[in-house]
């Protein structure tokens, strides 16, 4: 899943550097130290992705030089142990942060990003184990290959531009580049826009032409905006009152071939069955080893680790059927009619009635079944368990609230209605529909 980080931490940026116009606007905006992890392994805390052991994380720090925000990366990394790390806004001359410092970490930098006569804002760190392959950086974004177990995957690191036209660029140039360099792809960072009203809390009507070249870029590419975890609003502008604004900047988003390769790669995540009956078959063997020879020490040990694995392997095995069945209907959505239906008659079997106790008899022909809830059983079972102030509520109104929280419950990428409009219509522009579709919804239950 990917996502970002729920803790984060206050730091003022004492290094003081001359600053672009939009540097110093930028230092006026609310101060966190944000981070977003990305995990190549197993799902974290954070913007994360499964696949074979590494794990990336990008943070937004606002100023390096300044020893309480030193201690929090440094603590960052000690808890997460990243094979890489994406430092957004550092403010300070790379040449003048202690390399020792990165090495007792087991890290070093391998690229910075590029902005002309002003200094880097994006600072990409690796394992010093690992040798990533720079293939194009620029003032908005580094982006590298890097080969592990004879696979290859790249991995863009993000700074967007705050201006929509700038960031165009960076629309065409990951277009392109996922034209030249075939193969999984993963962007994490900082995209600065959003996709639609729904990632936007505030007074204020999110701008269309960004989230449009937003949607426009993800949607043309195939792209997956992988599922998140913690902090949801990413940014605000720290403002009070009737000025506050937050947004969801900060993501993790793959294609589809970053999907398919890692996140169910049997030879690199492992077959999930396969893991489950050995585990289930190490407890039977040692209980049986139990039962036939006695207990031991050794016996308990190895049979409370056994029972570790095996609780491990079952909880591989629930997430990996949740997620695959998630990611499925997300990227195939309306269009996968077999999965559709397939869901439909799992729902359909397990929703019917198959027998009906009736004292110490069992009922299992359907006109019978269907004679005994005549009898008056539901009079008796039902009405029994639905009171008054029950009743009431459910056949109240519905209000704004709950119409809001439908509307934006509702999956982007299903199909339009009759009128040809869809879910992110409605959420992208809900401020000025809501009312409307209030009323509409009112009318349904009004007249029925």
């Amino acid at each position: 899943m990917t996502e970002l980080a729920d803790g984060q931490n206050e730091a003022q940026p004492p290094f003081q550097q001359v600053l672009s116009k939009s540097q110093k606007k930028a230092n006026k905006k609310e101060n966190k130290t944000s981070f977003c992890i990305c995990s190549l392994h197993h799902w974290v805390k954070g913007l994360s992705i499964q696949s074979f052991s590494m794990k990336c994380i990008y943070c937004k720090l606002r100023g390096l030089a300044n020893s309480p925000t030193k201690l929090a990366l440094k603590r960052l990394i000690v808890k997460h142990r990243p094979s890489f790390i994406f430092i957004g806004e550092p403010w300070m001359n790379i040449d003048s942060f202690p390399a020792s410092c990165l090495r007792r970490l087991n890290l070093e930098i391998f690229k910075v990003n590029f902005r002309g006569r002003l200094l880097p804002n994006l600072w990409c760190l690796c394992s010093i184990s690992l040798h990533p392959t720079s293939i194009d950086f620029d003032d908005q974004q580094i982006s590298f290959m890097l080969e592990e177990n004879s696979m290859q995957f790249f991995v863009a690191a993000i700074y967007a531009s705050t201006s929509y036209v700038h960031r165009r660029k960076l629309w065409i140039k990951h277009s392109n580049l996922q034209i030249i360099h075939k193969g999984p792809w993963c962007f994490i960072g900082d995209f600065n826009t959003i996709l639609g009203a729904h990632e936007h809390r505030g007074n204020t009507t999110p701008a269309s032409t960004p989230m449009n070249d937003f949607f426009d870029w993800s949607n043309s590419n195939n792209l997956v905006h992988l599922p998140t975890k913690g902090v949801n609003l990413t940014w605000s502008n720290g403002r009070r009152g009737d000025r506050h604004i937050e947004n969801r900047l900060d993501r993790s988003i793959c294609n589809l071939d970053f999907i398919d390769a890692y996140i169910w790669n049997k030879e690199v995540f492992g077959n999930v069955h396969d893991q489950l009956k050995k585990a289930k078959d190490k407890v039977n063997e040692i209980q049986h080893d139990i039962s036939t020879n006695g207990h031991s020490d050794l016996l308990m040990n190895q049979e409370k680790q056994a029972q570790v694995d095996l609780e491990l392997a079952l909880n591989i095995e629930e997430a990996f059927w949740k997620e695959k069945a998630k990611i499925k209907w997300s990227l195939e959505g309306d269009r996968n009619t077999k999965f559709f239906h397939r869901v439909a008659k799992i729902n359909a079997a397990t929703n019917k009635i198959i027998f009906m106790r009736n004292g110490d008899n069992f009922l299992t022909d359907p006109d019978a079944i269907a004679d005994h809830v005549d009898d008056g059983i539901i009079d008796e079972v039902i009405l029994n368990l639905v009171n008054s102030e029950t009743n009431n509520m459910l056949t109240d109104f519905p209000s704004m609230e709950e119409v809001h929280h439908a509307v934006f419950a509702l999956n982007t990428n299903c199909a339009a209605g009759p009128d040809g409009f869809g879910a992110l219509f409605f959420q992208s522009y809900w401020d000025i529909v809501k009312h409307d579709v209030y009323k509409a919804v009112l009318q349904f239950f009004q007249s029925g």
